[in-house]
């Protein structure tokens, strides 16, 4: 990383516009809604973990440690690396949080606490009570003695950046402070004893992390073969270099939680029954970005019906679900009558993985009827993956229509976006054995060919980077020329 360089003048920035790119971009990263805007600029919205092209632009690491006698509670130190395309940072502090000191930063207001002062890098530290109950249980606790700790119960409440040019990329990570036993990731951190076991089966690497309190997790020899037997039925493209599960200690809540995240390292935590593995490995398997924000107004249900239907499938093969009740799970009536495509019409959060499961159960059925069993669902998640951007609707209909050779726009429209459910064919062929050739390239011009038919307006993500089209941005590189010969003497400090 190098020391940041604020722009300087209004004439700067307009020739900095012209040379490097023809607009100025900026991206939030885990931003809350309704985050301020500085100057009226429009950050992008980023998945968290993932985006950009690489770490070079913002990486951000979060040092933990345990704040004595006080349970619940930890210290933060967030630093900043800051490379010269980024031109400003602001972020608001965790609610309830006490900050103990900053550096590099100046206070702030209109909604955020802090802003860089653009010489160099920065850090904070404070403290913040990490512990979070969700989704039924705690998912994150300090104590004195042991810490489980997740990424969101720790990180802050907004960070917003802006950079000059292409989308630089940027990272986060947990780390532990000086003196601290544990483990940390991406994600998770562990306070506390650890066993780390590494084992490799074709050519992966699975990690598997132990904390000395998680006494009643599965072995760890039974994880690594679970892992490994889900990516077999799984076969989606690059599944990176090492794949790390994280066994919580026993007053953490059944169950598991993953992000969508590309580079060699992913992670994910789960203890429970082996379809929680499963369901999990599915989330770290997905390296594509739904367009719209974090899920996308219309496609949660295909990243918990896909999860849920592939776990199903794991336990089917593996001999762990009678063909009886598989068949059950894949026809529930469970949020029949609710639209996919519309949030508003569901019933329950259950929808996405119960719905979501029978109609990803019957499309996959359709594809195989389709292909005589040469090819499923999972074909469409690796085409999927192939994309470098984010995923709209469109998209997904061009990858379902490219892997089956046939039209299914309109069979998607009935079962996404009405109430209609899908019966699920049982003489589907191919079931038992996932299709071991990937989409072949024919397969991939489809894809972008379907992506024009379907779609006109769904410009790829280089025409799209920042929000705004190249015709657009061509008009403003033509008027920042203009105003930057016309005012090049002019300089207003910001």
């Amino acid at each position: 990383m190098t020391t940041a360089r604020p722009p300087q003048s209004v004439a700067a920035v307009l020739v900095l516009l012209l040379v490097a790119t023809p607009l100025v971009g900026a991206t939030a990263v885990d931003a809350g809604a309704a985050t301020p805007r500085l100057d009226g600029a429009s950050p992008t919205q980023q998945r968290s973990g993932v985006g950009g092209a690489s770490d070079a632009g913002m990486v951000v690491r979060y040092e933990l440690s345990p704040v004595d006698a006080a349970d619940g509670r930890v210290r933060v130190r967030a630093q900043f690396r800051l490379s010269e395309s980024v031109s400003r940072v602001a972020i608001a502090v965790p609610d309830g949080a006490s900050v103990e000191s900053v550096a590099g930063l100046d206070a702030a207001g209109d909604g955020y606490d802090y802003r860089w002062d653009g010489q160099g890098n920065a850090s904070i530290t404070y403290v913040v009570d990490a512990t979070r109950f969700a989704n039924g249980g705690l998912e994150s606790i300090a104590t004195a003695e042991w810490s489980f700790l997740y990424e969101e119960a720790v990180d802050l409440a907004a960070l917003d950046w802006w950079y000059y040019g292409e989308n630089p990329g940027s990272s986060r990570t947990l780390a532990l402070a000086d003196g601290v036993e544990g483990w940390a990731g991406g994600d998770v951190a562990v306070v506390g004893p650890v066993t780390v076991t590494e084992e490799r089966h074709d050519g992966h690497t699975y990690r598997v992390v132990r904390p000395d309190r998680a006494d009643g997790a599965r072995p760890t020899d039974e994880v690594v073969d679970l892992l490994a037997d889900a990516d077999d039925s799984f076969p989606v493209g690059d599944r990176g270099e090492t794949t790390t599960v994280v066994l919580p200690p026993a007053a953490i809540r059944s169950g598991g939680l993953a992000t969508v995240r590309r580079g060699p390292e992913r992670e994910l935590w789960a203890h429970g029954s082996t379809e929680v593995f499963a369901h999990e490995l599915v989330h770290v398997r997905q390296t594509f970005t739904l367009a719209d924000g974090d899920d996308g107004p219309s496609m949660r249900w295909l990243l918990e019906g896909m999860a849920e239907y592939q776990a199903a499938v794991v336990e089917l093969r593996a001999g762990r679900l009678p063909e009886d009740r598989f068949r059950e799970r894949v026809t529930t009536d469970a949020g029949a009558d609710a639209t996919l495509a519309d949030r508003s019409t569901w019933p329950s959060p259950n929808v996405p993985y119960e719905k979501g499961e029978r109609v990803v159960a019957a499309l996959d059925a359709e594809i195989r009827l389709a292909t005589d069993g040469e090819r499923g669902i999972v074909d469409v998640w690796r085409l999927l993956n192939a994309q470098d951007g984010t995923v709209g609707y469109a998209d997904f209909v061009a990858a379902v229509e490219a892997v089956a050779e046939t039209g299914m726009a309109g069979w998607l429209d009935r079962y996404v976006r009405t109430d209609a459910v899908p019966s699920v064919p049982e003489d589907a062929p191919g079931l038992s054995a996932m299709p071991d050739d990937p989409p072949t390239s024919d397969d991939a011009d489809a894809l972008g060919s379907g992506i024009d038919a379907a779609d006109p307006a769904a410009a790829s993500p280089a025409e799209t980077s920042t929000g705004v089209q190249r015709p657009v941005a061509g008009v403003l590189a033509l008027l920042a020329a203009f105003a930057s010969v016309a005012f090049g003497l002019v300089v207003l400090r910001e």
